[in-house]
Order: C-alpha cells, then sequence, then structure tokens
C-alpha cells in the first residue's frame, strides 16, 4: 500500500505566500497595526486577480505593499 502525497493546489500554495509576506511585512513595520500591514498587503494581491501568470506574485505584492506602507509611514511622521 502507497502513500499519497498530496497535492497543494496553486491557490492554497500562493495563500500560504501571503500569510508569509503579512509576517514579513508586520516584522519590518512592528510599529503599524497588524490590520493596516493586512490591509495593504491584500489591497496589493487584489490587482493580481485573473492574472494568469502567478509565479512572481508574492515578490510583486510583498514589494508593493512595502512601498505603500513606507510611504504612509513617511506621511505620519
Amino acid at each position: 500500500m502507497s502513500a499519497t502525497v498530496p497535492v497543494r493546489t496553486k491557490a492554497a500554495s500562493e495563500a500560504e505566500s501571503m500569510s508569509r509576506v503579512v509576517t514579513r511585512l508586520r516584522q519590518q513595520f512592528p510599529e503599524l497595526p497588524t490590520d493596516a500591514v493586512e490591509q495593504a498587503v491584500y489591497r496589493r494581491y487584489d490587482h493580481f486577480n485573473g492574472r494568469p501568470i502567478r509565479d512572481f506574485v508574492p515578490i510583486l505584492v510583498e514589494r508593493s505593499a512595502h512601498h505603500d506602507l513606507s510611504a504612509g509611514q513617511r506621511a505620519i511622521a
């Protein structure tokens, strides 16, 4: 009897990646509320809905959200 390895869907893998992006950005911006970081990430993530190529979505989202959070921080200071 062979054990089957569950195949992770791209959606599940992408969701895990977005969770890691939120975690990294929360570490980089500890002074910001968690919901502000999550909103920045998922607002940027929404821009990629329906796009066929998904391989680089996590890094593109992270860079864009980082930019947004940095700009917001400068505006507050």
